[in-house]
């Protein structure tokens, strides 16, 4: 299937971007610390985004089709909190009154989602927007599977809301010390009013603009350096995420010799 335009979606993707951090300060303030910051991501799923397994059990997951937070246990109803009407701020306590129903206290500091913005989603392009997001997680996920060597899973991180993972080039592991690759996918930020594939070695490596890259590709150099590919670039192909997948290939193979 073709991606979705996504055009006139920003009110939408603002909101389910606030909405994501909802859930994801859950998952941070009751989880352990794990390598590389990894307690702050959230799972993709078709519909959206989850918190996978918490330590007290069940997940939360923010559904994207029906505009909802549920608090999901294995063999028992879904317990849904509705988006419609809410701020970050509110939608917080909401949730955390949702959790203490279900015998979860959870110390979370409500100053740090404080945002009294209205949420505003369409329906229709929220559910686009799932759809395009499971795609790319999908390519993403299947280029990751045919890598040798440590890598991250394939996640979103709320504070950017960009998907990505982490692929090292040696046998170490941590993202600060040693070299590696990601690879990701943004609905926008800084510089780029529209979604967009990227890829960065870190540490930025020697030699960067003078290699060959795919077509669609380029390397961007402000505000970071690294190798963008537009999303408006891909909305017409059929197969996208096979699309995905060898652009994920085809820059991984031009850019991993760079880190030896």
């Amino acid at each position: 299937m073709p991606l979705p335009t996504l055009f006139n979606w920003q009110p939408t993707r603002d909101s389910l971007h606030l909405a994501s951090q909802v859930i994801s300060a859950v998952r941070a303030e009751v989880t352990p610390p794990l390598p590389n910051a990894m307690r702050l991501s959230l799972n993709v799923i078709p519909e959206g985004l989850s918190t996978g397994p918490l330590p007290f059990g069940g997940d939360l997951a923010l559904d994207f089709t029906d505009l909802s937070i549920a608090y999901r246990q294995p063999g028992e109803t879904p317990v849904r909190l509705s988006l419609k009407g809410h701020t970050q701020w509110s939608l917080t306590g909401a949730v955390l009154g949702l959790l203490a129903e279900e015998g979860h206290d959870v110390p979370l500091d409500r100053d740090k989602l404080a945002d009294q913005t209205p949420l505003h989603i369409d329906a229709h392009t929220s559910e686009e927007y799932a759809d395009a997001l499971f795609s790319v997680f999908t390519a993403a996920a299947r280029f990751r599977a045919r890598l040798f060597g440590p890598q991250s899973p394939v996640v979103v991180w709320p504070h950017g809301f960009d998907l990505s993972f982490l692929w090292f080039a040696g046998t170490g592991s941590d993202e600060h010390q040693d070299k590696h690759m990601n690879f990701g996918f943004s609905p926008g930020s800084a510089g780029f009013e529209r979604p967009y594939l990227y890829a960065y070695a870190s540490p930025n490596p020697a030699g960067l603009a003078d290699i060959p890259l795919p077509v669609l590709a380029h390397v961007n150099t402000q505000p970071w350096t690294g190798i963008v590919v537009h999303y408006d670039d891909l909305v017409n192909t059929n197969d996208s995420e096979a699309m995905i997948e060898a652009l994920y290939s085809e820059i991984y193979q031009a850019v991993s010799p760079l880190l030896v």
